[in-house]
């Protein structure tokens, strides 16, 4: 006999980046899992090793949190009119956007059925790590839950965090480039030049968040790799 369950998932597509296989400690508690069809959710079930597949959304009634796992934005577009149709169903229910295209954004519609949006976006770490955008309370609530999973969790805005990701990308692989060509000009093989760029960028990346910048410690009319006199 299924038991009822506090949390539900409904998810779509590949498993390998799902939250449930970041963290398997929630699949303990995992209960009904909703897929656009029922093979979809029995291949889910299976592969997560949790959970059961559901029939119907009336299986995720007693869901207090429902967590989102689709990575395909033309699926969960599809998906979302007839989440929309349950109407008060969502009514209270925390739901969780993990890794989902436009993340709270996505969940506009479930808001205005009274649905208590969240979202989780993964960092590439060890031990896993996620970004979390919420409201205070519910913040409290799954943070605890999510480091009772053996995960870390930093609160920020999605703006935020996607401001500073766009920034990164734009920025520093142009200083990696210049410091490969400096560094291959200088005579230095390929894999030596890689090692040695990882090796200062870290550096110079602990000793910025240790509040000291190497750069302020320079005189204004200074240039970089000119020695002072």
């Amino acid at each position: 006999m299924k038991r009822p369950s506090s949390l539900a998932l409904v998810a779509s597509g590949p498993t390998r980046h799902n939250l449930f296989v970041r963290l398997p400690r929630l699949t303990v508690s995992l209960g009904p899992v909703k897929a656009p069809a029922l093979r979809i959710s029995s291949r889910i079930a299976n592969t997560l090793r949790g959970g059961w597949p559901a029939k119907d959304w009336a299986e995720l009634a007693e869901a207090e949190i429902v967590v989102i796992s689709i990575n395909c934005s033309r699926v969960l577009e599809e998906l979302m009119p007839e989440m929309v149709e349950l109407g008060e169903f969502w009514r209270g229910k925390i739901v969780v956007a993990a890794d989902v295209p436009l993340g709270r954004h996505a969940l506009a519609p479930l808001v205005c059925q009274g649905a208590i949006p969240a979202s989780l976006l993964s960092l590439d770490t060890a031990p896993p790590a996620f970004i979390l955008d919420t409201d205070r309370r519910t913040g409290v609530r799954l943070r605890k839950w999510i480091r009772n999973a053996g995960g870390h969790v930093i609160e920020a805005s999605e703006q935020a965090y996607s401001a500073v990701n766009t920034l990164t990308e734009e920025r520093l692989p142009g200083l990696f480039d210049n410091a490969m060509t400096v560094l291959r000009q200088s005579g230095l093989e390929s894999a030596e030049a890689r090692h040695l760029v990882e090796v200062h960028f870290h550096q110079a990346l602990r000793t910025y968040l240790r509040g000291r910048n190497p750069i302020q410690r320079r005189t204004r009319w200074q240039a970089v790799g000119v020695p002072a006199d």
